[in-house]
């Protein structure tokens, strides 16, 4: 597969969050994330069992993670990148 064909598939996707994920407002304006822990292999959700590991994580965003999970739904990966370039006065290659 070519690699400029699957790098414009990719800008034109509009993302969104996994099912699942919630995302809880932060005091600060920010966000946090908490969604459950994926273990597809059974020999790790066995291991996950046995030593008591937690089955959610949570992430704490800064502003620019915010800004961007903010925009998923409703914008492509490029559009999003425009945005966040314009806003935060970023080159397109820091965006990226």
């Amino acid at each position: 597969m070519d690699i400029s064909v699957e790098a414009d598939r990719i800008a034109k996707a509009i993302p969104r969050l996994a099912d699942g994920v919630e995302v809880l407002p932060n005091q600060g304006g920010t966000l946090n994330l908490r969604g459950p822990v994926l273990r597809r292999a059974a020999l790790n959700r066995w291991f996950a069992w046995l030593l008591r590991l937690p089955t959610q994580v949570e992430v704490e965003l800064d502003e620019i993670g915010t800004y961007v999970v903010q925009q998923f739904g409703d914008h492509t990966m490029e559009s999003i990148a425009d945005m966040l370039s314009a806003r935060y006065k970023l080159t397109k290659r820091e965006v990226k």
